[in-house]
Formats: structure tokens, C-alpha cells, sequence
């Protein structure tokens, strides 16, 4: 068996080994400078030998260094914020992500904190020093199921769509409106598309995402993946990218930053703790809420919104999240359900609600 088959066999196995081979097929945007710089193919002369990227560049796009055959090191600026570079390779910012190893590069280190690269990185080079950065992905990941599975022994209460599921075949057949990412899941299984959301924010209102949106739902989000089991990063992303109007807290990186703090419990879904200490994490303020329907209708509005930790009913057999999003004028509930497009479109009576959360949260800033 070669090692390009052993390496995706890896991947096809690795729901029981949580290994999070994150991979990007086009350019990851980091918001946040308002003219930024996207770095293409056609940025550089091609026979470059290094190449420098600067400090206000916010993007870069997957294979963008593919055809440089003769390049040996990419350099990035220290006061850049959103990238990095270490013995000539093009990491992001947090040395997780393998962005290019540039094909020259034959005798570079690599960063033993790696845990992902995007698809085009590894494009020119040996298969030996392929099989070097897979070591790394793989040793990591496998690290990572071992800290995800020992947490998963606590007593936190977790809540998850998928705590119940385990194939993608039953995700289907539970949620017919995801029948497009189920149908597409072996193309796509493992990588990550561009997950931007800052054409999705509006000034006084919670976003609504999707779990199962293709920009990242393919991604792995502990054992499992984010659009099967992302329902709690996913809601935090909506309040936290509602009330800042933040488009950086998109549900890749709150699934990331979730998996990171162990607050994926193998097997059951996301801790309850994401909705407290993860809220704070993003400069939200938290408190508990009543689960009444005074309460919620006092209290509900899009500069005070909630989240539900919901129980088997309208929306789970087992376990799900849901965000409370505004009172409409006849009062009934306005809510984003990261699983169901149709729930979120309904306007729901308070006490059908209430009969089914067994915890919530409300925020503010």
C-alpha cells in the first residue's frame, strides 16, 4: 500500500482517532483591516527564490505558491496578524496551520505544533517530506482525541445535535434539510472552504448559521464533524458575531477554540461550559437565566439574546442548542435553530419553548 492511500485511509478512519485534518480549498480570510491584501499566484514573479508577505496582507490563497518551483522561503512580516513564517514555510499566526511548504524547501523544520494544512501546501514536494508533515498532523490529532476522550470521564452536563448519531447516512435521515451536505460528504469530508461571515452580519440583529454550511461543516470538530455536531460553537458564533458585529468568531474558529479548551465531550456533544467561561473568553457578558416565559419575554431582544440547551422535543431526540433571538409584536419567539433552516423561520409560542430547555444562558455586552 503507498503512502498517499495509507495517509487518506488515515483520514477515512480517523472519526475514531479525532483526527482533525482541517484543510482549506480556497484562501482563508482574517478580518479586521479594512483594506487588506490578498495574496494570489499572481503576486510574485514565479522563479522567485524567496518571497516576503507584508504586514497588511489578511489573505492568502490555497496554492497560491503551487507553480513557484524554485522557492526555498517565504518570510512574513512580524507585525502581521494573521500569518507566520518559521525555517521558510507560511504558517498562520498560531503555528497550527501549514499554509505552503514551499517546494525548494527540502531541509526546513516544521513545527511540531501542527495540526492542519490546506489542500495545495504540500504541492512539489518528495513524497518524503510529505510523509514528514503527515507524521506531524496525525501524532498531533491522535494527541488531541486522547485529551478530548480522557475529558469526556467529567460530569459536565454537554448538550449536542449529534450525541445520538453516528453515522452520516442517519444525520441524513434525521435532518432531511441537510440532505445536500450528506449527499456531498465524501467529496468534501475533512476540508475547510472559506468561512467568512462578514457578508452576513447586520447591524442589530443575531446572524443566522448553519452548522452544515459548506464553508465549514465538513471540518472535524473532535471525533466527530462540525456539521453534525456544531451546534453549540455554532450558536456562540451567532451572539458573539451578532453583538460585535465580529466576523472573526465564525463557527470554525469557535469549533476550534471549543476543541482547543476540551469543551467537546467525546460521545455526548458540547459542555455547558462553552456557554459560560467560552462567552467570556469573547468579551460577552453571561448570566443564567429563568426558564419561564415572563422571563424570557422581559429579557429577550437582538441586544439580548439567549441560548438554550435544549431537551428531546421539537428539536432533538437527545441533545441540541438553539439562540432565542428577539419577541415578535404578537409575542411569540423568534429563534436561529444551526441545524434547521425551517425552524428558524417559524415563529414559535413561549411555552412550547420552555417545556423543552433545561438550561439557559443570555447575553450582552
Amino acid at each position: 500500500m503507498n503512502r498517499s492511500l495509507k495517509f487518506l485511509l488515515s483520514i477515512i478512519l480517523a472519526t475514531s482517532l479525532s483526527f482533525a485534518y482541517f484543510c482549506n480549498a480556497f484562501a482563508i480570510k482574517a478580518t479586521g483591516i479594512s483594506a487588506g491584501v490578498v495574496v494570489t499566484s499572481a503576486s510574485f514573479n514565479k522563479s522567485a527564490v524567496s518571497v516576503k508577505i507584508s504586514k497588511f496582507v489578511d489573505a492568502i490563497e490555497d496554492g497560491a505558491f503551487s507553480d513557484f518551483k524554485n522557492l526555498k522561503s517565504i518570510e512574513v512580516d512580524p507585525d502581521n496578524p494573521y500569518f507566520a513564517s518559521f525555517d521558510g514555510c507560511l504558517y498562520d499566526k498560531d503555528f497550527t496551520t501549514l499554509i505552503c511548504l514551499p517546494a525548494g524547501n527540502t531541509s526546513g523544520s516544521i513545527k511540531p505544533s501542527l495540526i492542519s494544512c490546506y489542500i495545495h501546501a504540500l504541492d512539489g514536494l518528495s513524497d518524503s517530506r510529505k510523509a514528514e508533515v503527515e507524521d506531524i498532523i496525525i501524532g498531533n490529532n491522535r494527541k488531541s482525541s486522547d485529551t478530548i476522550l480522557a475529558s469526556s470521564n467529567n460530569s459536565v452536563s454537554t448538550g449536542g445535535s449529534s450525541s445520538d448519531i453516528t453515522t452520516i447516512t442517519e444525520f441524513g435521515n434525521k435532518y432531511p434539510e441537510a440532505a445536500e451536505y450528506v449527499r456531498n460528504f465524501d467529496r468534501y469530508a475533512g476540508k475547510i472552504y472559506n468561512p467568512d461571515v462578514s457578508g452576513d452580519l447586520k447591524a442589530g440583529e443575531i446572524p443566522l448559521f448553519i452548522q452544515w454550511d459548506k464553508r465549514w461543516g465538513y471540518g472535524w470538530y473532535g471525533s466527530n464533524y462540525i456539521g453534525v455536531a456544531g451546534c453549540g460553537p455554532t450558536c456562540l458564533s451567532m451572539v458573539v458575531c451578532g453583538l460585535k458585529n465580529d466576523p472573526t468568531a465564525n463557527p470554525y474558529e469557535v469549533s476550534k477554540y471549543a476543541q482547543s479548551k476540551n469543551y467537546y465531550i467525546a460521545g455526548q456533544g458540547t459542555s455547558w461550559t462553552l456557554m459560560t467561561s467560552g462567552a467570556i473568553n469573547y468579551g460577552l457578558k453571561v448570566t443564567t437565566g429563568m426558564i419561564n416565559a415572563n422571563y424570557i419575554k422581559n429579557n429577550l431582544s437582538p441586544a439580548s439574546p439567549m441560548i438554550c440547551s435544549m431537551k428531546p422535543g421539537d428539536f432533538t431526540s437527545q441533545g441540541h442548542f438553539i439562540v432565542l433571538t428577539g419577541v415578535t409584536p404578537d409575542g411569540k419567539i423568534k429563534i436561529n435553530d444551526p441545524v434547521s433552516p425551517a425552524n428558524s423561520a417559524k415563529e414559535w409560542d413561549v411555552n412550547v419553548l420552555v417545556n423543552q430547555i433545561k438550561s439557559l444562558w443570555r447575553y450582552s455586552i
